[in-house]
């Protein structure tokens, strides 16, 4: 009986502990990009990013440039900027602040191109 109270009172304290770190995230990080994992399928996810700022790496570039889908094997699906969807991804179009992407591919490659923490 013990045993079951204690197991309830960990699941508890770690739902706690991680509440308090999305606050914490959503405090202290608030310039990083934000990634949102809606579904697994074995080691890829679909992923929406919001970029509050376009990281370094890819700064500047074009989709051609950033090559996502032959070097990286990501698929982007659209690009939400500001109030219009962009479906039609050509590859002149580069990334900008305050992009909203969805992308599909290997979780931890999009959080290396990201550098972003979890929500």
């Amino acid at each position: 009986m013990l045993n079951i109270f204690i197991s309830r009172v960990r699941k508890i304290r770690n739902a706690i502990d991680k509440a308090m770190l999305n606050i914490a995230n959503s405090i202290f990080y608030k310039k990083q990009n934000q990634i949102i994992v809606y579904d697994y399928y074995d080691k890829n996810a679909l992923v929406e990013v919001k970029l509050k700022k376009v990281p370094e790496n890819i700064k500047n570039k074009t989709l051609s440039e950033i090559k996502l889908r032959d070097k990286y094997n990501i698929k982007l699906l659209f690009i939400k900027r500001k109030n219009r969807v962009i479906t039609d991804l050509k590859e002149n179009i580069r990334l900008n602040n305050k992009d909203i992407i969805l992308l599909i591919g290997n979780k931890k490659v999009i959080d290396k191109i990201f550098k972003n923490y979890i929500v």
